[in-house]
């Protein structure tokens, strides 16, 4: 038997073959020697005898992921696929056939910046793969009743929290600043709105839809049917006249001219109660500015009050 370990032709009696394999391509002795073919204590042996240090576990791990060979031991070639290539820590461990804590090592010894997670969401959803995969799991989510009622219950309790609100609306309203400040954004909004309203008041059944979730107590800004309440009989022609005239025949908020009108300026009771005609409640305003005042009542009611008590003298 001592002769036949013995045999120069068998690997672990080959020192240059034992020194490249351990200490070259980092191999553990438990694999080295199933490729020689033989017992873990014949290829110890046979290292102690060609005076070959065994390395422990630990030094073999050092040594591997150190090579210089592996391309994630190159700090340009990690930037390239991280920063350049758009590639995850995730993905870039993937590609090379290590788990991400390795990449993520690799990136801190050589200063690699990590991405904000903002920017990594941005990489992900320039991929169209990626959107249609979420847009999936999305629309699978909501057919599941169960699912749609948890979801629905939660955001209710969300925004019953005063806090949560508070934070929620300040955070949407900065990032909705900041996306309306870019040109680009805002154009393509634009266009994308404008082409689906068009496509959605074409069609009739939505458009007959639609007046029914906006007409009388379904509309969000009903107020009981004020609107079909009469006028006083002192809200007549002379007094809208005098309101007119004081304004100059211009409107109380942009100041167009009423002759760049098709007919004569609108006059608008503040407080919008029809009763509360007096001219202390009471402007003159061009079509579209009377328009937008249906909206956000409060804050038109307490500007128009403001600017008004600022502009005359009311006794």
């Amino acid at each position: 038997m001592a002769k036949q370990f013995d045999d120069p032709s068998d690997l672990w009696n080959n020192p240059d073959w034992l020194h490249e394999m351990h200490h070259v391509k980092n191999i553990p002795v438990v694999k080295m020697k199933d490729i020689a073919g033989c017992s873990d204590s014949v290829m110890r042996t046979r290292m102690h005898k060609f005076g070959i240090p065994i390395k422990s576990r630990e030094e073999i791990l050092r040594d591997k992921w150190n090579d210089p060979e592996l391309p994630f031991n190159d700090s340009d070639w990690l930037y390239q696929k991280y920063h350049e290539d758009g590639l995850s820590t995730q993905q870039i461990a993937t590609e090379v056939g290590v788990c991400y804590s390795t990449i993520r090592n690799r990136m801190e010894k050589f200063d690699i910046e990590f991405r904000s997670y903002s920017d990594f969401m941005k990489i992900r959803w320039e991929d169209e793969d990626y959107k249609e995969y979420i847009s999936a799991c999305s629309k699978n989510n909501w057919e599941d009743e169960d699912y749609r009622d948890v979801m629905i219950q939660k955001v209710k309790e969300q925004w019953n929290d005063p806090e949560f609100r508070k934070v929620t609306c300040a955070a949407a309203s900065r990032n909705l600043k900041r996306l309306w400040e870019n040109p680009e954004f805002s154009k393509n909004v634009a266009e994308s709105m404008s082409r689906r309203s068009k496509e959605l008041w074409a069609d009739p059944e939505y458009v007959e839809k639609a007046r029914e979730r906006m007409t009388g107590e379904n509309n969000h800004q009903w107020l009981g049917g004020k609107a079909f309440e009469p006028y006083t009989p002192d809200f007549n022609f002379e007094f809208k006249e005098y309101i007119r005239d004081r304004e100059n025949r211009e409107c109380f908020i942009c100041s167009k001219p009423e002759s760049e009108e098709a007919d004569r300026l609108d006059v608008h009771h503040i407080d919008y109660d029809k009763v509360n005609t007096t001219p202390e409640n009471c402007v003159a305003l061009c079509k579209k500015c009377h328009g937008k005042t249906t909206k956000n009542r409060k804050k038109w009611e307490k500007r128009l009050n403001t600017r008004l008590a600022e502009t005359y003298i009311l006794t």
